[in-house]
């Protein structure tokens, strides 16, 4: 049987967040709000999974999970599909989000049993209506042994209202960087 990396959560204590207007970081506010927003979109942070093994059906694949929720904050819908996600980790490096390519996958390793139990996961959504919300998981590349997210970046295209394609408008930047942050084994991965 293959030996597979533990899978880990990494819980976070409190964020900075910054909008593309900001230039300075700010609190996000409420202890445990770990959330940046914009003008038109906020992202908020659920968990951090380090370390998934998932299962498609060619092959398995170890990657780092941020589970988050985004809302669009005005009348018009947004075209998240287009948004631009890079995560950077404690040693600088950048990784872009993975998400639309790995919707094949139909198992996870369970790290309470060290088995692969069946999975199915929501498609990613590409538009979300104004003034709503969506939970999307965001994947990135396994980090290394010792090296953590500290950063998330999301750039956001924002068109006409009433338009999600064509010439955008604007683009608006929010990042969230993690503060007071330690590993834990994760006790379960994805419900």
């Amino acid at each position: 049987m293959a030996e597979y990396p533990m899978t880990q959560e990494l819980i976070v204590g409190g964020v900075e967040a910054r909008a593309e207007t900001h230039s300075e970081w700010v609190s996000a506010g409420e202890p445990g709000a770990l959330c940046a927003s914009g003008e038109y979109l906020a992202v908020q942070l659920a968990r951090i999974l380090l370390n998934v093994t998932l299962k498609d059906d060619e092959e398995t694949k170890t990657l780092t999970l941020l589970d988050t929720v985004w809302e669009n904050l005005w009348d018009y819908r947004l075209n998240i599909g287009l948004a631009k996600v890079a995560l950077v980790d404690t040693e600088g490096f950048q990784r872009r989000d993975r998400g639309y390519e790995t919707l094949s996958v139909r198992e996870v390793l369970d790290p309470s049993t060290g088995r692969f139990r069946p999975i199915k996961l929501p498609a990613r959504e590409r538009t979300l209506e104004g003034n709503s919300k969506v939970r999307m998981l965001l994947w990135f590349d396994s980090l290394t042994d010792g090296v953590v997210p500290n950063r998330l970046l999301v750039e956001q295209l924002v068109f006409s209202p009433g338009s999600t394609t064509g010439k955008s408008t604007l683009s608006e930047s929010v990042e969230l960087r993690f503060l007071d942050t330690k590993l834990v084994p994760a006790i379960h991965v994805l419900s």
